[in-house]
């Protein structure tokens, strides 16, 4: 009984002294923080608060600049659109139309090429093997495009490959045999054939035709003869 009193007793004079030391502690460190600061720092503050302010003021000038430049793109592709009626129309959950004024502009007009093979090689997404003698390497895209247009297909693809949208099972049935960005690369030649087959029926967005091959598509009249020069589009 005695004991526990006096580890009572011990434990609470502890606990005050603990009590009475902690904000002598932290001023110390406040003052310690202080003086390590060098002299002639509130003019460096200065500097430092104008360099800030200027720096803010340029990024606000570069969102607007990103807006009118954006809103020009959409004007520029609603006109390009008048004059190729085939080029697809933005399609809400699937892509917008800053994005296909981007990859149109980055790609040129899309009649010049004659099948979304050609298509896969100008933005460097066609597929090589590696072969040396009996050696048999891994397929790979040879990336030998334009770089600037795979970087829009990713960030086309990108809301595509959740769960619940456009391309969200077609990703993770990717994933489960290939790493996270080989199946990115699947999915984004899977859009740029979705694209080329688009075109070519020139119509408005249908999602039965994205993952149907060429002859289902005609058995449910879908499909629309294609032009001479051209090919199928989306096969599987």
């Amino acid at each position: 009984m005695w004991g526990a009193r006096t580890l009572r007793s011990r434990v609470t004079t502890s606990a005050l002294s603990i009590t009475e030391w902690v904000p002598i502690f932290v001023v110390r460190v406040w003052e310690a923080a202080g003086d390590s600061i060098q002299v002639g720092s509130r003019a460096q503050a200065s500097v430092a608060e104008k360099q800030l302010d200027q720096l803010w003021r340029d990024l606000e000038w570069a969102e607007r600049r990103c807006g009118e430049v954006g809103a020009e793109l959409k004007r520029l592709y609603g006109q390009a659109r008048e004059l190729d009626l085939r080029l697809p129309a933005a399609w809400p959950g699937v892509v917008s139309q800053l994005a296909l004024a981007r990859l149109i502009g980055e790609l040129g007009p899309l009649n010049d090429f004659k099948g979304w093979r050609e298509l896969l090689c100008y933005v460097g997404l066609n597929l090589r093997e590696r072969q040396s003698g009996q050696f048999v390497g891994q397929v790979r895209i040879t990336r030998k495009g334009r770089p600037l247009a795979r970087r829009i297909l990713n960030q086309i693809a990108l809301p595509l490959v959740k769960r619940n949208q456009l391309f969200g099972k077609y990703y993770h049935a990717k994933k489960r045999t290939m790493k996270g960005d080989q199946a990115m690369t699947a999915v984004t030649r899977k859009i740029v054939k979705m694209l080329w087959g688009w075109y070519q029926a020139g119509r408005n967005f249908d999602l039965t035709r994205v993952f149907a091959c060429e002859s289902q598509a005609r058995r449910v009249n879908w499909w629309q003869p294609r032009p001479k020069r051209g090919c199928p589009a989306v096969p599987r």
